[in-house]
């Protein structure tokens, strides 16, 4: 192969592979429907614009470490780690014995 006709093979490969890779990159068109509008969310039986009574025991974000380790303490028994030669992964033990992952794991 001459040097002329590699370069040639190389233009027209770039060429063909930007192509591809453009064609997935179009830029989207208007909607075909406006969307409708959406209602504010307000908790059940207050008002819009207000707030509901806060739940918290007043002692704010101290309280949230402690909440955090309450979380990990009921749910830790049901964690499960997948290990397997190309890689590992994370799942939760539900009913039956299974192990319900993600589709990477």
């Amino acid at each position: 192969m001459t040097h002329r006709t590699a370069r040639a093979l190389l233009i027209v490969s770039l060429a063909l592979w930007s192509a591809w890779i453009g064609a997935g990159c179009v830029a989207p068109g208007p909607p075909s429907a406006p969307a409708a509008p959406i209602a504010p969310a307000t908790a059940a039986g207050v008002p819009a614009g207000q707030t509901a009574a806060s739940t918290t025991d007043g002692a704010g974000d101290a309280a949230a470490p402690t909440a955090a380790m309450e979380v990990y303490r009921q749910v830790a028994p049901s964690l499960a780690m997948v290990e397997i030669p190309t890689g590992t992964g994370s799942g939760i033990v539900i009913a039956g014995g299974y192990v319900l992952t993600n589709a990477h794991v």
